[in-house]
Order: structure tokens, then sequence, then C-alpha cells
């Protein structure tokens, strides 16, 4: 019986490990696939500094040695992507709940007036429309049918962003860190 330990490095193991589970069918093999700090923490209870790739093959042998009863074997599931892609899909979704409140909090800095029409996320035509006039003190200077080029902006709707952002209180603002 051989023994095969790799360590998980975010899936860059994942060949390596589908390679060793075929090959169990053909040879009398035992596949894991390790936590790395678990194996750190192994080698640095042996008090040894360096680390190449003989020592890290020795470390995992050691590993596997000493916490065998502990070692779960062929432990993935044919889930094991979709898992993955769960995970990722959620990270995503984590990453863009904190980019909107990021943006809203700028928003509310540089355009206080614009948080109105953000009560169910940001607009694209928002996000354009800061794009083009990142400031209220660059959109209280604009012309109404250029901010109505921007899709979804009417030439009402332009005249009444503009007027807002020549009354905002960030506009005034920007008034006094200038002077």
């Amino acid at each position: 019986m051989v023994h095969v330990g790799i360590e998980s490095t975010g899936g860059y193991e994942n060949n390596w490990f589908g390679l060793f589970l075929r090959l169990k069918e053909m040879f009398n093999l035992k596949v894991t696939r390790l936590n790395p700090l678990c194996v750190k923490k192994h080698h640095e209870a042996t008090l040894r500094r360096n680390v190449t790739d003989d020592i890290s093959a020795y470390n995992i042998a050691s590993y596997l040695i000493a916490y065998h009863n502990k070692v779960s074997y062929e432990q993935d599931t044919a889930f094991s992507s979709t898992r993955k892609q769960w995970k990722f899909t959620r990270l995503l979704l984590k990453q863009k709940t904190q980019l909107v409140n990021q943006m809203g909090f700028l928003i509310y800095q540089s355009h206080p007036e614009l948080v109105r029409h953000c009560k169910d996320g940001v607009p694209q035509w928002i996000i354009k429309l800061l794009f083009k006039y990142p400031t209220a003190k660059k959109l209280a200077g604009a012309k109404a049918a250029m901010v109505a080029k921007i899709p979804y902006i009417s030439i009402e709707k332009a005249d009444q962003l503009i007027k807002d952002a020549q009354r905002s209180v960030a506009s005034r603002l920007m008034k006094l860190i200038a002077l």
C-alpha cells in the first residue's frame, strides 16, 4: 500500500490529485489532500528551518505517518468543483456589496443630492454621470444638453440635476476648499 499526500494549494494540486485517484484503480494507493497549515506546523515542530522540495516531501510523508489515524483518504466528492464555484460566486457577491456600499458613501460625499436616486442600488446612469462629472461642482457648471446625452437622463432631469448640484452642500464646500 502506497500512501499519497498532496498539500492543498488552492486548486493547483487538482490535476495531481485526479491523476492519483485514477492510478488508484491500477495500483494499491491511498490518496489524500492535506491542509498545508497542518503540514507546516508539523514541520515547525521538528525545529528544522530549511525548506526544499525534498524536505517538503519528507514533511508530508512524516505527517502522514505521525497522524495516520487523523488523515481522511479520498475525501473529494463529485461536488468539489461545484463547491468551489459556489464559494467564488459568494465571494463576488460579497465584493459587489462592499463596492456598492463604498460607492454610496462616495456619492454622499461628492453628490449628496444623488443619494435619493440610489435607494435600490446605484443605477448605471448615475455611474455614467459620475464618470463625466465626478463632483457636484463639475455638474453645477455643466450644460443640460450635455448631461442629457447620458442614457436615461432627459433634458428635464438634467436641468434638475444641475440645479441640485448648484445648491449642493458639496459644491459650496468645494468653493470653501478652493479659497
